[in-house]
């Protein structure tokens, strides 16, 4: 059983954050070179553009970011025009964050480059390596899916 727990540690370690760099970082620091927002703020505005309006809590969790540096970067974010706190409907206290038409653009902008980029290089990678990759990515995200609900 550890020997299992160690090779799927071991290839998440590895597999993720190249997966990550090579189909995201480098559109990411391309992007922003002459914008004025920052990695994790492009992030945000494109987990909220996928994700709809979303609670701090959730989006501190998908960034990976403490409750205090969400707040900072919402204030500059919202200062900026690309995003507006809602309070939310049941419960007062707690605000929910949404794109603006500016941060919708934004992302959207975002968005086109990274397909065309992936796009691009997707062409160059032979069809049956492209056709196991796709197939092993379905796989991650089944799995993944799998924890999710058993943590529910």
């Amino acid at each position: 059983m550890y020997t299992e727990v160690d090779t799927t540690i071991s290839f998440l370690v590895k597999s993720l954050p190249t997966i990550y760099n090579n189909f995201y970082l480098e559109y990411i620091k391309q992007f922003i070179q002459d914008k004025d927002i920052n990695k994790t703020q492009i992030r945000a505005i494109t987990f909220i553009y996928n994700y709809g309006s979303i609670s701090m809590t959730n989006l501190c969790s998908m960034l990976n970011i403490e409750k205090g540096s969400l707040t900072s970067m919402i204030d500059d974010l919202s200062d900026k025009g690309y995003l507006v706190r809602i309070r939310d409907k049941k419960d007062r206290r707690k605000f929910n964050i949404a794109l603006t038409r500016k941060g919708e653009l934004l992302s959207e902008d975002f968005i086109e480059l990274l397909k065309e980029s992936l796009e691009e290089r997707i062409r160059k990678i032979d069809i049956d390596d492209l056709d196991s990759f796709i197939d092993s990515l379905k796989n991650i995200m089944g799995v993944m899916e799998k924890f999710e609900k058993d943590e529910q």
